[in-house]
């Protein structure tokens, strides 16, 4: 659990919250968000659910792996002060660090050496680089797929599509790193959701 509460952290930080201002804005007290950040103590879905309408990527806090769409503040954009049509995202990062779409301009080289120096360069730090439907692993994605049919029919409950899909993604990535499908966190999810 250090792990998680060493990401929960990180997210906070990232959103320029205190722990005082992040737990009050949770609906707990700041020594219950000090022990979440410290893996001391494991927060409630309500908790979680707090801290998302926040910001914070849940994905990446529990189980590691960053939501490609997360805003980055760019050091090169705002050192440059430049002016984008859009918002930076982790996605966009990645494809600037690994050199997708160079051009020869000036600023967009100046722009990919700078991402070689920058401490939150997500190629040169590990961060997982998004997949492409030939990286999905089927037989994984199949399995979870019939475990969370399995978990809705024997909880009686049916999700919308959006729920269900953002339960797949949420799941199939945790598995993926693992390795396996777990029927249990699938159960555990499913009640989640319904809640």
């Amino acid at each position: 659990m250090p792990d998680f509460g060493k990401r929960l952290r990180q997210e906070r930080l990232r959103l320029g919250f205190s722990q005082a201002m992040f737990a009050e804005a949770c609906g707990i007290k700041r020594t219950a968000q000090t022990t979440y950040e410290s893996g001391k103590r494991s927060p409630d879905v309500d908790y979680l659910e707090a801290a998302g309408n926040l910001g914070i990527d849940i994905d990446y806090v529990i189980f590691g792996i960053p939501n490609p769409e997360t805003p980055v503040d760019c050091p090169f954009v705002q050192e440059q002060h430049l002016d984008l049509q859009y918002v930076f995202t982790l996605q966009h990062c990645r494809d600037h660090a690994a050199g997708e779409g160079l051009t020869s301009s000036p600023m967009a080289v100046r722009w990919w050496k700078a991402c070689d120096e920058c401490p939150k360069n997500p190629i040169k730090h590990g961060l997982p680089i998004a997949q492409t439907p030939a990286d999905i692993d089927w037989p994984l994605l199949l399995a979870l797929l019939e475990g969370l049919e399995t978990a809705l029919l024997r909880a009686g409950l049916a999700m919308v599509p959006a729920k269900k899909a953002h339960a797949v993604v949420m799941l199939y990535r945790a598995f993926k790193a693992s390795g396996k499908v777990d029927q249990k966190i699938i159960e555990e999810a499913v009640q989640l959701a319904a809640g």
